[in-house]
């Protein structure tokens, strides 16, 4: 009998020691799934937030690209108002905008002209308005080839009255610059250089070029420019970066200048915001 009990004693325990092992694992399982869920909520936490982010970041690109888009099309805007006032010579003197606009229907014209001053020429932005105001009306000068082609287009004006323009034939016209002693002011700090060797041109406008910005001084600022004038006698033209003038002889031209009036501005804007629109 005692054995018996032993036997049912020894048969309860390993019962419990393996129920005990059996629970154990259950709860290492429940464990396990718990911490696989936190796993999986983490994870999903990370990806709703990520997922957020990304939502974010697509309404921020798509706002970009409107905006982009937006100015796209005022840069495309302006471009296209700015070319057509360029292609028609808006801004021009009445005489010489029907010429030019004239050019291309009229075979003799198409041949001779050659473009205008302001056609020809370039400048950095700091040195357009010193450059428009020391060439003035003669930055509306038509460029020929000869005197024959100039008096040819002349006929033209008169025969259809058009009005009256300059004509700058290459063959006839002289280069222009300072002698050797007015060259010495050109070292002083104040004196940025001869306008011509301010702008681009060809080659074959050079000389045309020469003519008219060889003897004209640009200089940083009025004040200094008088010092110069003086140096010089007052027998040079000079031009402050502002616009200001110290005419040859001592008179003096200065005041607002429109915005209006700049075609080098023009020009150097379409050519900006063509490499904007591309």
């Amino acid at each position: 009998r005692i054995e018996q009990l032993t036997m049912e004693i020894q048969s309860e325990q390993a019962e419990k020691t393996n129920k005990e092992e059996i629970i154990n694992l259950i709860k290492k399982e429940q464990q396990d799934i718990k911490n696989d869920l936190i796993n999986k909520k983490q994870e999903l936490d990370k990806n709703n937030t990520s997922l957020k982010n990304n939502e974010a970041e697509k309404l921020s690109c798509e706002s970009e690209i409107k905006n982009l888009s937006n100015e796209l099309s005022h840069v495309k805007s302006k471009l296209s108002i700015l070319s057509n006032m360029e292609a028609y010579y808006d801004g021009y003197n009445k005489s010489v905008k029907t010429l030019m606009n004239n050019k291309e229907k009229n075979n003799m014209l198409n041949k001779s002209i050659l473009g205008t001053v302001a056609d020809a020429i370039k400048t950095k932005k700091e040195y357009e308005t010193a450059i428009e105001i020391a060439l003035g009306f003669a930055l509306q000068n038509v460029i020929v080839q000869s005197e024959h082609d100039a008096e040819s287009i002349i006929e033209y004006l008169k025969d259809n009255k058009i009005g009256r323009v300059t004509f700058l034939p290459i063959e006839m016209i002289q280069e222009r610059s300072l002698n050797n002693n007015e060259k010495a002011v050109l070292s002083d700090p104040s004196v940025i250089n001869t306008a011509d060797m301010l702008v681009e041109t060809s080659s074959e406008f050079k000389k045309v070029i020469k003519h008219l910005l060889g003897r004209i001084i640009i200089v940083d600022n009025l004040k200094n420019g008088f010092k110069i004038s003086k140096r010089l006698d007052n027998s040079i033209k000079i031009v402050s970066l502002q616009g200001d003038v110290i005419n040859a002889g001592g008179s003096v031209t200065g005041g607002h200048i429109s915005v209006n009036q700049n075609l080098l501005g023009r020009k150097r804007e379409i050519e900006e915001l063509k490499c904007q629109s591309d």
